[in-house]
């Protein structure tokens, strides 16, 4: 009952649906037309490549085609979300984000019911004014992505 008086989404729309994270996964939003992104060969479509953002590097994730959708077309609404999950850190790409909040406690479903015993990486439903947004599971999202799992820096020193 503590985690969902203390939960808080970041909410953004991908092909005009609204999907959210948990926020204590998010470390900042910057707008991704202004960040320079550099290809790296080897890696799922879904991977863009990588961005020096303040001296660190981040692997970014086009996370419209993480989740079945065409590539994300990059312009002045799209941002970048900078996460951390379990000490590793990546950039997700989405079309816009809409709004930061603390969903009321009886606005927040589980979608367990809704996924007729499949395991997905969706955490819940929350309801909005007009729309209703489904909260991503990070950690079951990104659990067995590649790009998490290989030293980013070596990567690129063996292909610079």
């Amino acid at each position: 009952m503590n985690a969902v008086k203390n939960f808080q989404i970041i909410e953004f729309l991908i092909n005009e649906n609204y999907y959210g994270l948990d926020i204590k996964h998010v470390n900042g939003i910057h707008k991704a037309d202004s960040i320079r992104i550099t290809p790296i060969p080897s890696f799922s479509e879904a991977v863009l490549g990588v961005t020096n953002i303040r001296e660190q590097i981040y692997p970014i994730i086009d996370l419209k085609r993480k989740l079945g959708f065409e590539s994300t077309t990059i312009n002045e609404d799209t941002k970048l979300i900078i996460m951390n999950l379990e000490g590793k850190d990546l950039g997700v790409v989405v079309d816009e984000v809409t709004d930061i909040r603390k969903p009321d406690e009886e606005d927040i479903k589980d979608i367990q019911n809704l996924t007729f015993g499949r395991e997905t990486y969706f955490s819940s439903i929350v309801k909005g004014q007009d729309h209703f947004v489904i909260v991503l599971d990070a950690d079951k999202l990104f659990e067995n992505d590649e790009i998490l799992s290989v030293n980013v820096e070596q990567v690129l020193e063996q292909t610079l």
